[in-house]
């Protein structure tokens, strides 16, 4: 049972930042970035936040 909490525990642990180009909020989800739509909007305009920006 442990090894089975540790998993749900590693997959919101893994969840990365990603910003939406249409209402520029930012969410967090560990799913495949093509498969992510923003939360706030619907928009599948969906790209990863890098240090950069």
């Amino acid at each position: 049972m442990s090894t089975d909490r540790e998993d749900d525990g590693g997959d919101e642990a893994s969840a990365r930042p990603f910003r939406c180009g249409a209402c520029r909020q930012v969410f967090r989800t560990c799913h495949d970035p093509s498969l992510v739509h923003c939360p706030i909007c619907g928009s599948r305009d969906v790209r990863p936040v890098t240090d950069e920006e």
